[in-house]
C-alpha cells in the first residue's frame, strides 16, 4: 500500500486506498460465515462508508450536530437529508 504518511497519520489523499484495504480485510474475515456481507464489503467504497455512517448514526441515537461535524457539513440542513 502506497499510503502517504505525515506525522504518523494517513494523509487525506490516501483515505480511499486505506478504506479499500480495510474493507478488503473485513471481507476476508467474514467470507466463510457470510457470503452476502462479503460481497457488500468487496463492492463498498469510502463514499458508501460515509453514507452508511450518516444514515445509521442518527438512527442509533447520535446527535445530528455530531454527525454533521463528522461529515464536515457546513449546514445542518445538508446532514438532515440522512434522517429520511
Amino acid at each position: 500500500m502506497q499510503a502517504l504518511r505525515r506525522c504518523g497519520t494517513y494523509h487525506q489523499r490516501a483515505t480511499p486506498e486505506v478504506a479499500a484495504a480495510v474493507l478488503c480485510q473485513a471481507a476476508d474475515l467474514v467470507e466463510s460465515d457470510s457470503p452476502a456481507v462479503t460481497q457488500k464489503l468487496q463492492q463498498a467504497s469510502p463514499h458508501w462508508l460515509r453514507r452508511t455512517h450518516a444514515t445509521h448514526a442518527p438512527a442509533s441515537g447520535a446527535e445530528l450536530n455530531i454527525v454533521r461535524d463528522n461529515l464536515r457539513h457546513a449546514s445542518i440542513s445538508a446532514t438532515s437529508i440522512y434522517l429520511q
